[in-house]
């Protein structure tokens, strides 16, 4: 009866060894399935929530001048090219344009996002019919080109870098010649 108790022992504790082993091969594949979510998930949501929110912020505020709606998109401690803070500050440069140009329009054409930062590539166009820091209105339809990075904290912008074509603006105003960037022409000798 011995060799018939340790085989009935040895298929039970096989048994039990399969069952636990399952188990706990199940437990860690939930767990692993479960931190992949935990890390994809921010991974991808906060890059995209960004992106709907600078989408949001051209068409709802720049595009229709309601500044009022700045502080959805903008933190309190934003610092402007003044040293101003928050809304207002964002605002600032932005209002002159509305003001000389009352019809622009902005359109995003490249919007790329990771992490906390957002980098769109735009073109606007307007008429300037208003005056524009110090320049009168000349009618003239003007087109503009520039990229700017936003840097997002919980969901709002707390830094932009800007770069655009001024250059090229205040020629199409007729501030600036339009043949300033032309190449010099060769001295004659004698």
């Amino acid at each position: 009866m011995k060799p018939v108790f340790v085989f009935m022992a040895s298929i039970l504790l096989s048994v039990a060894l399969l069952l636990i082993g399952n188990q706990l091969a199940d437990n860690n594949s939930a767990r692993a399935d479960n931190s992949k979510k935990e890390i994809k998930m921010p991974g991808t949501q906060i890059p995209e929530k960004n992106k709907e929110a600078v989408l949001k912020l051209y068409e709802e505020v720049l595009n229709t001048g309601k500044f009022d709606l700045l502080n959805h998109f903008v933190a309190e401690d934003y610092t402007g090219v003044s040293g101003q803070k928050g809304p207002a500050a964002f605002a600032e440069p932005i209002k002159p344009l509305r003001q000389g140009f009352p019809d622009i329009r902005w359109t995003v054409e490249d919007l790329v996002a990771e992490g906390d930062r957002v980098a769109v590539r735009w073109i606007w166009r307007g008429t300037h019919t208003g005056p524009f820091r110090g320049f009168a209105a000349t009618g003239k339809n003007v087109t503009n080109r520039g990229m700017v990075i936003f840097n997002f904290r919980d969901g709002k912008i707390i830094e932009s870098w800007i770069e655009t074509d001024r250059l090229g603006f205040l020629q199409q105003i007729g501030a600036v010649p339009q043949d300033l960037g032309s190449a010099p022409q060769p001295q004659k000798t004698k």
